[in-house]
């Protein structure tokens, strides 16, 4: 449980704008998903126990399905280039 409300907190940061999201793409771009692969299906328990499709880790799976589509390598160049001129 604690992963997953890790990950759902750095999704609503980057959703209210607070952190930008390469800080969480590039660090995380490898365990998020498999993270969530892990705890998919618990995940949905949850969801159908309560009821809300979507209420319970909603923001961890839009992350993981945004992050997915990233080109990495291209966003580490960027990082790179837009801090220290390289890239």
């Amino acid at each position: 449980m604690e992963v997953c409300t890790y990950y759902q907190n750095l999704a609503y940061l980057m959703v209210l704008k607070i952190i930008d999201p390469l800080i969480v793409y590039l660090p995380f771009h490898v365990r998020m998903p498999l993270s969530w692969d892990a705890l998919e299906p618990y995940i949905m328990a949850q969801r159908k126990a309560q009821g809300t499709p979507y209420g319970f880790m909603n923001q961890f799976e839009c992350m993981v399905k945004h992050v997915r589509k990233k080109d990495v390598e291209a966003l580490t160049r960027k990082l790179a280039k837009q801090t220290f001129g390289v890239g």
